[in-house]
């Protein structure tokens, strides 16, 4: 398991459009994840939140 990454600005629109496409993942129920800007599409990146 991965440790904290620290801070970082992740833009408002990033951070809503990562709420709404995890809410209906049941993967992504009862976890925590951190979020970071880069390049990769949000639904790839939360896709599997249990792979490193």
């Amino acid at each position: 398991m991965r440790t904290s990454i620290g801070s970082a600005t992740v833009p408002r629109e990033d951070t809503a459009a990562t709420l709404v496409a995890a809410l209906p993942m049941a993967s992504t129920y009862d976890l925590t994840f951190e979020v970071l800007a880069g390049d990769t599409p949000i639904e790839v990146a939360i896709g599997d939140p249990l792979d490193d």
